[in-house]
């Protein structure tokens, strides 16, 4: 709403069309068949955040970059996730430092600092706590199967004992009654 009135109005809306089409596109891919563009879809995503920073008035352009790093991040496997998060973070500073140079004439650079790096802080904060929960629910995942296999080991491994415990009893009857009868 606040870009309305603006010159780059339209490129915007065509910037933001295109790049939530990706993003919906990347995700629903099958992911056999989102191997074939893995870097691709996230990091044009990515990149479209750049203008889109530079171009909007309203202020709010780190959202779009927290939700093209989310969006990356969660589909992508643990060692593309912290490079789609560092690419996240990379495009939020290149777009939001031009937008910075940009306003430079017009406000109060203190201002511009200070929101440059409140916001960039906030950014990076957002990008790190999503690697991080991914990273720990993948752990998660991980430790449920390895306590599943534990599990389903030592289920075998009592009936194996009742099986050697029945022989057991079964040979010393076998030595001790049988040769007795």
């Amino acid at each position: 709403v606040e870009n309305a009135g603006t010159a780059a109005f339209k490129t915007l809306l065509w910037l933001l069309t295109i790049s939530y089409l990706i993003m919906f596109l990347y995700n629903m891919l099958p992911e056999k068949k989102r191997l074939i563009t893995e870097p691709l879809l996230p990091m044009l995503q990515l990149i479209l955040c750049i203008p889109i920073q530079y171009l909007d008035v309203s202020g709010d352009n780190l959202f779009l970059s927290i939700i093209a790093g989310f969006s990356a991040i969660n589909q992508a496997r643990l060692p593309q996730a912290k490079v789609y998060g560092v690419g996240a973070l990379g495009t939020y500073l290149l777009g939001s430092t031009a937008r910075t140079i940009f306003l430079y004439q017009n406000d109060e650079m203190s201002d511009l600092v200070r929101y440059f790096f409140v916001n960039t802080i906030v950014v990076l904060l957002a990008l790190l706590a999503f690697y991080t929960l991914k990273k720990q629910m993948i752990t998660s995942i991980r430790l449920e199967s390895a306590l599943r296999t534990v599990n389903e080991q030592s289920e075998k491994l009592k009936s194996l004992a009742v099986v050697e415990e029945r022989n057991r009893i079964a040979a010393e009857m076998h030595d001790t009654v049988g040769h007795t009868l």
